[in-house]
């Protein structure tokens, strides 16, 4: 994940497959959700992020902190365990127009 400016102005984000990206805010650089994307990514989705030490990234707003809650309820496969942690994961995650 990373911001890239070009020489014309265009700035690149490269976001990953559960849509969190690095954003520069002016008190330093922060990970944050800006895309629901693939929350059950089996390499880089909730599951994932929830076993790894810190916190997770906020997301941009409280609408795309709800889709992400809506997800959740809509992924097939899941034990009934799981998903209450990742709705729980979700709603700690807090959104930054909080």
């Amino acid at each position: 994940m990373a911001t890239r400016s070009s020489p014309n102005g265009v700035t690149v984000e490269l976001v990953s497959p559960s849509g969190v990206v690095l954003r520069r805010f002016a008190d330093g650089p922060m990970l944050v959700r800006i895309a629901v994307g693939q929350l059950d990514h089996p390499d880089q989705g909730l599951l994932v992020e929830m076993t790894r030490p810190g916190e997770p990234p906020p997301f941009e707003s409280a609408e795309l902190q709800q889709q992400a809650l809506a997800s959740v309820e809509r992924m097939q496969g899941l034990e009934a365990d799981e998903r209450r942690r990742m709705r729980q994961w979700i709603e700690y995650a807090g959104h930054l127009d909080a």
